[in-house]
């Protein structure tokens, strides 16, 4: 139904034969992976504008791993 490097409608569904995924998919996750870190940088950011941990939050508290001279690793496991 699909050749190589073709794209097909089928039902309103769009079925891609790229036969080239390698190449398109490194820049895709590098974007990706960087718009997580500066997600996760930003968290870190009062309303000041100033770096702040909040260790209650559920994704920088349990990145920590350690803080004020005190090691916080292992986390404790999260309530299901």
């Amino acid at each position: 139904m699909v050749k190589p490097g073709e794209i097909v409608d089928y039902n309103g569904v769009k079925i891609v034969g790229y036969t080239d995924f390698p190449s398109r998919l490194s820049s895709q996750s590098s974007s990706l992976y960087g718009n997580n870190i500066t997600k996760f940088l930003t968290s870190m950011v009062n309303k000041e504008n100033k770096f702040e941990i909040d260790l209650d939050d559920d994704v920088v508290g349990r990145a920590i791993v350690t803080h004020k001279g005190n090691k916080l690793w292992p986390n404790p496991k999260p309530l299901p």
